[in-house]
């Protein structure tokens, strides 16, 4: 199971659920780390549930899978309820006032209003083959290219198991060298992964995947997490100057809004949005100039959403490269400049921000009609 993938093991652990008799099934976050197709396949499976009988209790940060799945919505915050509605007579901005405590009228605050044209190429892969592996749950990757100017967001899109994580991987340097063969420059000069730590050097940063099991030590403090990955540039004759670095963390923690008593709690005790702003904190602190989001608002409610996509967005205006991959497609359509799409560890489409839309991705991700390049 350690070898799975997390969507795998979230799949896994849906179908163990279903092969109970049960009466009433609680799904928390089922879908979180899943692409649109599976997703619906999830939805057909509840909604045969519940023509069975069974009651379903579906906790979900995604408003848009409640619009489809729910008959009834109950609103949580800070452990109180704060209220219940008929599905079919509320709204999402309602829901969203409830959920945060205030209206938030811009959850995705993109404001680009070009294609990167202009700029100079901060990343560009020429071609990244990458040798798969089934006992890791590794995807392979043949021929992918792709370019990412200074100031722009590039979204990476594919099913399940289609390898977007695996090309961030790979620009990273989390795998062997000998599994990599790439060309690829970064700021103008020609780069070759060769580790994480390399790549951190070079102004890489990456968000991973799963936040909890490669990017946090989680009965550490949140000190100790945000500052791991800079602490060279707080070190002197060997020793961490720590009132320096500690005060950067504070920094870094207080524009990221990081919830929390002290920099001294233990990030085991955070919410999932809290973690995920520490595993940014501690990407920050290294200044990258290209910056690599893995299912960067996986799991995490619509006010730290809202609060990541505007982290996004202003990296982006100060001229940082982003390049992203989520399972959410709206996500992807709001937040990017260009979307690639990959299935099979192939490019089977690109779009610019006016030519995506949900259809046009799906097709290509499942390589029908060929995508479009």
């Amino acid at each position: 199971m350690r070898q799975c993938r997390v969507a795998e093991q979230q799949l896994i652990e849906v179908a163990k659920a279903l092969s109970l008799d049960v009466r009433v099934l609680v799904m928390d976050e089922p879908t979180s780390a899943l692409a649109d197709a599976e997703v619906q396949r999830l939805f057909k499976v509840i909604r045969d549930l519940t023509q069975r009988g069974v009651a379903v209790v579906y906790i979900s940060h995604r408003l848009e899978e409640l619009e489809q799945i729910a008959d009834s919505v109950t609103v949580l915050r800070d452990g109180h309820y704060i209220g219940r509605r008929d599905m079919s007579a509320t709204t999402r901005d309602e829901l969203i006032g409830m959920m945060v405590g205030r209206p938030l009228r811009e959850l995705f605050p993109r404001t680009a209003d070009d294609d990167g044209a202009g700029r100079e190429e901060r990343l560009v892969v020429e071609w990244l083959d990458l040798a798969g592996d089934r006992r890791a749950g590794r995807a392979a990757l043949h021929d992918v290219r792709l370019s990412a100017h200074a100031g722009e967001i590039v979204g990476i899109a594919g099913l399940m198991g289609s390898g977007r994580s695996e090309v961030l991987q790979s620009i990273y340097g989390g795998y062997a060298r000998r599994d990599v063969k790439i060309r690829m420059s970064l700021n103008g000069r020609p780069y070759r992964p060769r580790s994480p730590h390399y790549a951190i050097t070079r102004g890489l940063a990456l968000v991973a995947e799963d936040r909890k099991g490669q990017s946090l030590v989680l009965d550490n403090t949140i000190a100790f997490n945000a500052g791991l990955a800079a602490l060279p540039g707080f070190t002197r004759l060997g020793f961490v100057r720590r009132r320096k670095l500690r005060a950067a963390v504070r920094d870094h923690a207080a524009k990221l809004r990081v919830k929390a008593p002290t920099i001294d709690t233990t990030v085991r005790t955070l919410s999932g949005g809290n973690q995920q702003k520490v595993v940014l904190a501690k990407c920050l602190m290294t200044k990258p100039s290209v910056v690599l989001l893995d299912e960067p608002t996986r799991g995490i409610d619509v006010g730290a959403k809202a609060e990541v996509h505007e982290l996004m967005n202003q990296l982006a205006a100060g001229g940082s490269t982003l390049l992203v991959v989520s399972s959410e497609l709206p996500e992807l359509l709001a937040m990017c400049d260009r979307i690639l799409v990959l299935c099979d560890g192939r490019v089977t489409g690109e779009f610019s921000r006016a030519e995506a839309t949900q259809e046009r991705i799906l097709d290509a991700a499942m390589a029908r009609n060929g995508g479009a390049r």
